[in-house]
């Protein structure tokens, strides 16, 4: 605003364009974006005429990345915050994916032994699987609940 105003009161009695403060606002916004007439300040005050465009275009510039730069810092702190395990749902898909296996190998019956390569100590090899997988998932279980903040 004291741009607008310092603007009106500057060229206001030479230039047409900063007649009264809306059209003092509707020409910085103009000169924000690229449409100014330097030539046109120049002549409304030889020495406030260019400091005040410079000045007027550091000051945006300078605002208008400090916005961009705070949109892009509040994004990536967003993203870059600690997810549970929970949301990502690692947890779940172990215990899901374990328990469908558990379920598999439960309901195959007795493997039979007509292949003479396989003894029958070996069919006690598949719970003995089970209890380590048994076992792992609850590790994970544990660990899982320790990191959930």
């Amino acid at each position: 605003m004291a741009f607008t105003i310092m603007a009106n009161l500057v060229f206001g009695i030479k230039l047409v364009e900063y007649k009264n403060i809306t059209s003092s606002l509707q020409s910085l916004l103009f000169m924000m974006l690229g449409s100014f007439d330097f030539e046109a300040l120049t002549q409304g005050h030889v020495i406030l005429g260019p400091m005040l465009f410079f000045m007027y275009q550091c000051m945006m510039q300078f605002f208008l990345l400090s916005m961009f730069m705070t949109i892009l810092m509040d994004v990536y702190a967003d993203e870059t915050q600690s997810t549970s395990t929970e949301k990502l749902g690692f947890n779940s898909f172990i215990r899901h994916t374990a328990s469908e296996t558990f379920n598999k190998l439960g309901n195959t019956s007795k493997p039979s032994h007509k292949n003479k390569d396989i003894s029958p100590k070996d069919s006690g090899l598949s719970t003995d699987v089970i209890c380590k997988i048994d076992r792992a998932m609850g590790e994970i279980d544990i660990y899982g609940k320790r990191l959930e903040f």
